[in-house]
């Protein structure tokens, strides 16, 4: 409630420069969100990439708990040090967010990402969780960053809310059907064989995106800064 009055003190629409939602259609932002190839790889991609996390991740707290022991405080250290290492790395991705374009950091950090459920497979105490967490926290920064960043730029000025919400429904489809998939292969298979497969879905995903989801001016990834553009403050 507290936040959805700070929310509600945000100028509306009147008090923006609206510019860019109003400009004129270019021939290339007429066609609609399903026709643009490229939105759909990413938000496939992305989707994927989704659906490989959320097999394993609901389940982590359960294995913290029930394999390593941990107690409830444990829980709360080791979930803590997630947005933690996030709010200190954020400010080095922002600079390399406009270094290098989206694209860079977010298919780095997707190879990486792997990392993490495959740590948690080694593990053997609840202390060891703080460091994988700690991992986690800045590839997750570096990904919802990079994530948001490459979305504006795929999506035409006036065509951003329904990118937007296309991006977003993929999301919550693959955040729908995660949980259960992994429940079911939990199951059958066991924590561990799940946390390989989602560290295997994640490194899948991120080759596709990197290999299918073009970006003007970045197209194959390359460590190559821009150009003639300003460096901006990342928010």
């Amino acid at each position: 409630m507290a936040s959805t009055v700070f929310f509600w003190r945000i100028p509306g629409e009147k008090n923006f420069a609206n510019a860019e939602y109003n400009v004129a259609a270019r021939p290339e932002q007429s066609a609609p969100a399903l026709r643009d190839r490229r939105l759909l790889w990413f938000v496939g991609t992305s989707a994927f990439f989704q659906l490989s996390v959320m097999i394993a991740g609901p389940f982590f707290s359960i294995y913290l708990v029930e394999q390593l022991g941990a107690s409830t405080l444990w829980v709360g250290i080791t979930a803590a040090a997630m947005p933690a290492a996030g709010i200190l790395a954020q400010p080095l991705l922002g600079r390399l967010n406009d270094r290098f374009g989206p694209k860079w950091p977010l298919v780095v950090s997707g190879l990486i990402f792997p990392v993490a459920p495959w740590l948690w497979m080694v593990a053997s105490e609840p202390w060891h969780i703080i460091l994988v967490n700690a991992v986690a926290g800045v590839l997750w920064a570096a990904n919802l960053l990079a994530s948001f960043n490459l979305l504006l730029e795929i999506a035409p000025a006036d065509k951003r809310p329904s990118y937007s919400g296309l991006y977003q429904a993929g999301m919550f489809v693959a955040a729908f059907v995660g949980p259960l998939a992994g429940g079911f292969l939990i199951a059958g298979v066991g924590f561990q064989t799940v946390f390989f497969l989602s560290g295997a879905g994640r490194f899948l995903a991120t080759l596709l995106l990197w290999r299918m989801v073009s970006v003007v001016g970045s197209g194959a990834l390359t460590a190559e800064p821009r150009r003639g553009q300003p460096a901006a403050a990342q928010t």
